[in-house]
């Protein structure tokens, strides 16, 4: 008798227990987490909202979304730049978010043609910025989390990595982050990143 052909209900993650519908709103969620600014808590509450909200703990949630991070981290950005293998261009890039130092090294490419010609950040609130969006969301990012744990934040940059890749190859102006929010306003940048992450989960599950 020939065997069933077995059909997983989450394509995306073999051993979850969130449905296909569920886990897409959950990789939206981990997109709008960075985006819209919002704390891990914000976002487990979300999940919850309307006929078709879901409950999950955050403790699952963080652990979905590391495990989405280690995914492009190993996949995207290491085979990209090796020299991320070393702590040293992390810690440099942290140096730059947090303004240690007024620019990042040319040689860790992954970063840097997100990051070129990046301005500091201007801390008087009456003078308009205008910075690349990766340094923009990472500066964002701290202030939301007040700080990047230790050994965490190779997994925040994974994720604003897969932002910026995603929306440069949809056109958008990396150098400008006022482009980015009027990208924004139709969701389209969520959308958009979510997208491409799911057509990548479909192809390479957790």
């Amino acid at each position: 008798m020939p065997r069933t052909h077995w059909v997983p209900k989450n394509p995306y993650c073999r051993r979850s227990k969130l449905t296909k519908d569920s886990f897409e709103k959950l990789v939206h969620m981990y997109f709008m987490e960075v985006i819209n600014n919002r704390t891990r808590s914000q976002c487990v509450e979300m999940l919850k909202w309307g006929t078709d909200g879901f409950d999950i703990t955050r403790q699952s949630m963080s652990k979905y979304f590391d495990k989405i991070g280690q995914l492009i981290w190993d996949n995207f950005i290491i085979p990209t730049d090796p020299l991320y293998k070393s702590d040293d261009a992390l810690d440099e890039l942290l140096d730059f978010v947090y303004g240690n130092i007024d620019k990042v090294s040319h040689r860790h490419n992954v970063a840097y043609k997100f990051l070129e010609d990046s301005p500091r950040n201007i801390k008087d609130p009456n003078i308009p910025v205008q910075r690349t969006l990766m340094f923009h969301l990472l500066l964002e990012r701290t202030k939301v989390i007040r700080g990047y744990p230790e050994n965490q934040f190779y997994l925040e940059f994974s994720r604003v990595f897969f932002i910026c890749s995603s929306l440069e190859a949809s056109g958008i102006n990396m150098k400008s982050n006022y482009e980015f929010y009027e990208y924004l306003k139709n969701k389209k940048a969520h959308n958009v990143c979510t997208y491409i992450l799911l057509q990548i989960l479909e192809e390479f599950p957790l």
